[in-house]
């Protein structure tokens, strides 16, 4: 891998970095707080829901562009009209059932607070529409060695809300409210830039609606639905779980967390991207030594930054809360220290797992998907009805850890042997 994209990837990292703190000094730990950062980890889930529709765009995109090249502009122009009326659709019926989303992921706040979340998940939605699209480009654009600007288009909204938040600690105002206005705002932008990026790759004439069309699509839902179904009982266990607590306890989660998920991306985020778009060509090309390689280079890159940038977040993180801070939040920060260190272990074999999830997607084995999560999903949520609720909020993530290392455990045999049948058996049979 290059080290050249985790620069971009330290630019994402520093802008999430400083809405996480401009966030902090604006709002601590408080209901206003709560409801912002509640709203965007369920536009995080919704985005990775909407994406059930185009979830393996990348391996049928790179597959068709190496054995098929004439058809890829077609498959390619196809695919981005899909995204963006899925994701509409999608965002649509969200907005409509706006309060019983924010009921479900968060029942145990009042009643006040869960009305406060629904208009602010309501300003969200765009992200949510335009999730698609993105997905979309950004397979494009790394299936042409684009890595760098396919990650650059992930920045628009962070961006955006950096800048926001910059002016509103200047002038001492703003709210929730209007930080959802600037989202939504940047959410249009970051659609045009998508439709831009892709443009001259897009061939709307040229083998527009084919079977490998109509296979994607199926492929990717029954691919997401495993992804999905993962991502969103997480969620909603997390959040119905903090959602009982006091007031505070889904910020002081969220707060380690978007520092836990800012050292995932400088280090691991971009990598997961080429690895994935590596492993399709060789996968496709039936290429076992370069398959190989690619996984060792993967880690070997990824593991000794992802320990090095856990630590040094670690370290300065109480002094740039305590900097940040307007009066006394000594527990609170103790409390999201601890839970971001737990954090960083969850996180970690997240990235290990990454490579046998890899052999699974791009071998199109939905199933093993299915299974592997919803043996993750049963285990976390046993684990976490062990809790008691007057427990500190990191044991919700030391819960988390223990059914990771199950499903890891349980990928990494499904990927030894898929790569087994497709590599070696075939070699033997030639």
């Amino acid at each position: 891998m290059l080290l050249k994209y985790n620069l971009i990837a330290a630019a994402g990292a520093i802008i999430g970095m400083l809405n996480t703190i401009l966030t902090w000094k604006l709002f601590g730990a408080t209901q206003s707080a709560d409801v912002w950062l509640l709203g965007l980890a369920v536009v995080s889930i919704l985005g990775l829901l909407v994406l059930m529709g185009v979830e393996q765009f990348l391996v049928f995109y790179t597959g068709i562009l190496t054995q098929q090249p004439n058809d890829a502009g077609g498959f390619a122009a196809t695919s981005a009209m899909w995204a963006l009326i899925s994701g509409g659709l999608f965002a649509l019926g969200c907005f409509a059932a706006a309060d019983h989303v924010i009921s479900l992921f968060a029942g145990g706040l009042s009643t006040e607070t869960r009305q406060s979340a629904a208009s602010v998940l309501v300003l969200l939605l765009p992200q949510v529409a335009v999730a698609p699209l993105l997905h979309v480009s950004r397979g494009v654009l790394n299936a042409h060695g684009k890595y760098g600007l396919a990650y650059l288009l992930t920045l628009v909204v962070p961006s955006a809300l950096m800048f926001a938040l910059l002016f509103f600690t200047v002038s001492g105002g703003g709210d929730v409210l209007q930080l959802g206005w600037v989202a939504a705002a940047a959410a249009g932008l970051q659609m045009g830039m998508c439709l831009v990026a892709v443009y001259k790759w897009c061939q709307p004439g040229n083998a527009m609606l084919t079977k490998e069309f109509r296979d994607f699509v199926v492929n990717s839902v029954t691919m997401r639905i495993g992804h999905s179904f993962h991502n969103f009982f997480v969620g909603l266990i997390i959040n119905n779980a903090l959602s009982h607590q006091a007031t505070g306890m889904i910020s002081i989660f969220q707060y380690a967390k978007r520092f836990a998920d800012g050292v995932f991306t400088v280090t691991i985020g971009p990598h997961v991207s080429i690895l994935l778009a590596r492993q399709a060509s060789a996968w496709s090309e039936r290429n076992h030594v370069q398959h190989r390689q690619n996984m060792k280079e993967y880690l070997r890159t990824v593991m000794p930054l992802f320990l090095a940038a856990s630590l040094v977040a670690l370290l300065l993180m109480p002094l740039l809360l305590h900097t940040m801070s307007r009066n006394d939040v000594e527990p609170a920060i103790e409390a999201i220290q601890i839970t971001y260190a737990i954090f960083t272990v969850w996180q970690g074999i997240i990235a290990l797992e990454a490579v046998f999830v890899g052999v699974v997607t791009t071998a199109r084995q939905s199933m093993i998907m299915w299974g592997v999560n919803a043996l993750f999903i049963g285990s976390f949520y046993f684990y976490t009805n062990l809790i008691p609720q007057s427990s500190p909020v990191w044991y919700l993530v030391a819960a988390a850890i223990l059914a990771q290392m199950m499903s890891t455990g349980c990928f990494a045999l499904s990927a030894r042997a898929l790569a087994k049948r497709r590599f070696i058996k075939a070699a033997g049979r030639a």
